[in-house]
Protein backbone atom coordinates (compact mmCIF):
# COMPACT_ATOMS: atom_id res chain seq x y z
CA UNK A 1 0.00 0.00 0.00
CA UNK A 2 1.13 3.93 -0.58
CA UNK A 3 2.54 5.06 2.27
CA UNK A 4 0.59 8.18 3.85
CA UNK A 5 -2.57 7.26 2.16
CA UNK A 6 -5.39 5.99 3.93
CA UNK A 7 -6.95 2.30 3.72
CA UNK A 8 -9.88 2.31 1.94
CA UNK A 9 -12.04 -0.27 -0.43
CA UNK A 10 -11.78 1.94 -3.40
CA UNK A 11 -7.81 2.38 -2.99
CA UNK A 12 -7.59 -1.31 -2.26
CA UNK A 13 -9.63 -2.50 -5.50
CA UNK A 14 -7.08 0.14 -7.88
CA UNK A 15 -3.85 -1.08 -6.09
CA UNK A 16 -3.80 -5.00 -6.04
CA UNK A 17 -5.77 -7.94 -5.77
CA UNK A 18 -8.05 -8.72 -2.12
CA UNK A 19 -11.34 -9.65 -2.00
CA UNK A 20 -13.89 -6.59 -3.26
CA UNK A 21 -16.17 -5.16 -0.42
CA UNK A 22 -19.45 -6.60 -0.20
CA UNK A 23 -22.27 -4.55 -2.24
CA UNK A 24 -24.26 -2.54 0.15
CA UNK A 25 -28.06 -1.29 -0.26
CA UNK A 26 -28.53 1.62 -2.34
CA UNK A 27 -28.38 5.63 -1.03
CA UNK A 28 -31.96 6.80 0.08
CA UNK A 29 -32.49 10.67 -0.44
CA UNK A 30 -30.13 11.19 -3.85
CA UNK A 31 -32.51 13.03 -5.27
CA UNK A 32 -34.63 11.29 -8.22
CA UNK A 33 -33.35 7.37 -9.53
CA UNK A 34 -34.02 6.30 -12.87
CA UNK A 35 -36.53 3.32 -12.99
CA UNK A 36 -34.98 -0.04 -13.61
CA UNK A 37 -37.20 -2.76 -15.00
CA UNK A 38 -37.44 -6.38 -13.39
CA UNK A 39 -36.80 -8.25 -16.65
CA UNK A 40 -32.86 -8.36 -15.78
CA UNK A 41 -31.36 -8.24 -12.48
CA UNK A 42 -27.61 -7.31 -13.14
CA UNK A 43 -24.45 -8.52 -11.45
CA UNK A 44 -23.39 -6.33 -8.55
CA UNK A 45 -20.00 -3.94 -9.89
CA UNK A 46 -17.38 -6.26 -11.02
CA UNK A 47 -13.79 -5.64 -9.99
CA UNK A 48 -11.79 -3.81 -12.62
CA UNK A 49 -8.72 -4.24 -13.72
CA UNK A 50 -6.68 -0.73 -15.05
CA UNK A 51 -3.58 -0.59 -17.00
CA UNK A 52 -0.76 0.72 -15.40
CA UNK A 53 -1.10 4.25 -17.41
CA UNK A 54 -5.25 4.27 -15.78
CA UNK A 55 -3.39 3.25 -12.34
CA UNK A 56 -1.14 6.48 -12.16
CA UNK A 57 -3.92 8.59 -13.38
CA UNK A 58 -6.11 7.70 -10.65
CA UNK A 59 -3.25 7.76 -7.96
CA UNK A 60 -2.28 11.55 -9.20
CA UNK A 61 -6.28 11.97 -9.58
CA UNK A 62 -6.68 10.84 -5.38
CA UNK A 63 -3.36 13.39 -4.97
CA UNK A 64 -5.27 16.01 -6.43
CA UNK A 65 -8.92 15.69 -5.28
CA UNK A 66 -8.60 13.74 -1.97
CA UNK A 67 -11.03 11.26 -3.88
CA UNK A 68 -9.65 7.66 -4.72
CA UNK A 69 -11.20 6.85 -8.05
CA UNK A 70 -13.42 3.64 -8.40
CA UNK A 71 -12.10 3.33 -11.93
CA UNK A 72 -10.07 5.38 -14.38
CA UNK A 73 -9.71 5.39 -18.69
CA UNK A 74 -7.59 6.91 -20.47
CA UNK A 75 -9.23 7.17 -23.74
CA UNK A 76 -6.85 6.17 -26.80
CA UNK A 77 -7.30 8.92 -28.64
CA UNK A 78 -5.37 10.96 -26.15
CA UNK A 79 -8.32 13.84 -25.79
CA UNK A 80 -10.20 12.83 -22.68
CA UNK A 81 -9.72 11.07 -19.11
CA UNK A 82 -12.62 9.58 -17.45
CA UNK A 83 -12.47 9.15 -13.67
CA UNK A 84 -15.27 7.20 -12.04
CA UNK A 85 -15.69 8.49 -8.22
CA UNK A 86 -17.08 6.68 -5.53
CA UNK A 87 -20.96 6.99 -4.79
CA UNK A 88 -21.82 10.76 -3.13
CA UNK A 89 -17.90 11.83 -3.76
CA UNK A 90 -18.29 13.77 -7.11
CA UNK A 91 -18.75 17.19 -5.28
CA UNK A 92 -15.64 16.78 -3.52
CA UNK A 93 -13.65 15.43 -6.41
CA UNK A 94 -14.88 18.30 -8.87
CA UNK A 95 -14.82 20.76 -6.03
CA UNK A 96 -16.72 24.07 -5.38
CA UNK A 97 -17.49 25.35 -8.97
CA UNK A 98 -14.96 22.80 -10.29
CA UNK A 99 -12.12 24.29 -9.32
CA UNK A 100 -10.33 21.17 -8.25
CA UNK A 101 -11.72 19.12 -11.23
CA UNK A 102 -9.90 22.02 -13.52
CA UNK A 103 -6.77 21.17 -11.25
CA UNK A 104 -7.04 17.62 -12.16
CA UNK A 105 -7.31 18.48 -15.38
CA UNK A 106 -3.70 19.84 -15.49
CA UNK A 107 -2.57 15.80 -15.00
CA UNK A 108 -2.45 15.27 -18.36
CA UNK A 109 -3.75 18.56 -19.81
CA UNK A 110 -6.34 17.31 -21.14
CA UNK A 111 -10.25 17.03 -20.45
CA UNK A 112 -11.04 15.07 -17.18
CA UNK A 113 -14.53 13.56 -16.99
CA UNK A 114 -15.72 12.63 -13.78
CA UNK A 115 -18.85 10.16 -13.26
CA UNK A 116 -20.22 9.10 -10.24
CA UNK A 117 -20.35 5.48 -9.39
CA UNK A 118 -23.53 3.47 -8.20
CA UNK A 119 -24.29 0.02 -7.59
CA UNK A 120 -27.44 -0.04 -9.46
CA UNK A 121 -27.04 -0.29 -12.84
CA UNK A 122 -29.83 2.57 -14.16
CA UNK A 123 -28.08 4.88 -12.08
CA UNK A 124 -24.87 4.44 -13.03
CA UNK A 125 -26.03 4.42 -16.76
CA UNK A 126 -27.66 7.92 -16.08
CA UNK A 127 -24.46 9.20 -14.18
CA UNK A 128 -22.33 7.83 -17.48
CA UNK A 129 -24.45 10.14 -19.57
CA UNK A 130 -24.52 13.06 -17.36
CA UNK A 131 -24.66 15.92 -17.82
CA UNK A 132 -27.32 14.95 -20.47
CA UNK A 133 -30.75 14.63 -18.62
CA UNK A 134 -31.72 11.29 -18.24
CA UNK A 135 -35.28 10.77 -17.30
CA UNK A 136 -35.40 6.64 -17.14
CA UNK A 137 -33.72 3.63 -17.67
CA UNK A 138 -34.64 0.03 -18.66
CA UNK A 139 -32.52 -2.51 -18.96
CA UNK A 140 -33.31 -5.43 -21.15
CA UNK A 141 -33.60 -9.03 -20.40
CA UNK A 142 -30.80 -9.46 -22.87
CA UNK A 143 -28.71 -6.65 -20.90
CA UNK A 144 -29.51 -3.60 -23.05
CA UNK A 145 -29.74 -0.41 -21.34
CA UNK A 146 -32.45 2.10 -23.23
CA UNK A 147 -31.98 5.51 -21.84
CA UNK A 148 -34.62 8.24 -21.89
CA UNK A 149 -33.12 11.73 -22.42
CA UNK A 150 -34.64 15.09 -22.78
CA UNK A 151 -35.03 15.59 -26.86
CA UNK A 152 -32.72 18.86 -25.83
CA UNK A 153 -29.88 16.76 -24.25
CA UNK A 154 -29.89 14.12 -26.77
CA UNK A 155 -26.16 15.55 -28.53
CA UNK A 156 -25.23 16.02 -25.42
CA UNK A 157 -25.80 12.25 -24.53
CA UNK A 158 -24.27 11.11 -28.01
CA UNK A 159 -21.48 13.82 -28.01
CA UNK A 160 -18.68 14.82 -31.17
CA UNK A 161 -18.66 11.85 -33.19
CA UNK A 162 -20.62 9.63 -30.87
CA UNK A 163 -17.21 9.97 -27.97
CA UNK A 164 -20.21 10.30 -24.79
CA UNK A 165 -22.45 7.05 -25.87
CA UNK A 166 -19.07 5.12 -25.94
CA UNK A 167 -17.54 6.03 -22.81
CA UNK A 168 -21.25 5.54 -21.12
CA UNK A 169 -20.92 1.44 -23.12
CA UNK A 170 -17.61 0.81 -21.91
CA UNK A 171 -17.52 2.20 -18.48
CA UNK A 172 -21.32 0.49 -18.10
CA UNK A 173 -19.68 -2.98 -19.53
CA UNK A 174 -16.59 -2.05 -17.07
CA UNK A 175 -19.07 -2.39 -14.20
CA UNK A 176 -22.35 -4.00 -14.96
CA UNK A 177 -23.84 -6.78 -17.04
CA UNK A 178 -24.76 -5.24 -19.59
CA UNK A 179 -23.79 -4.94 -23.17
CA UNK A 180 -25.13 -1.66 -24.66
CA UNK A 181 -26.37 1.70 -24.23
CA UNK A 182 -28.94 3.19 -25.89
CA UNK A 183 -30.81 6.29 -26.36
CA UNK A 184 -34.49 5.88 -26.32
Amino acid sequence: RAAGRPDTPARRRLEGPGPAPAPGPPPTGAGPTPSLTPTHTPRPSRRVKLTDEARQYASRFADVTGVTPVDCLVREDGDRLVVVVPEGQKGEAVGPAGATGSRAEELRSTEVDVVEHAERAAEFVANALAPAAVRSVTVSSQGVAFAEVRPADRGVAIGENGRSIEIARELVARHHDIGDVELA
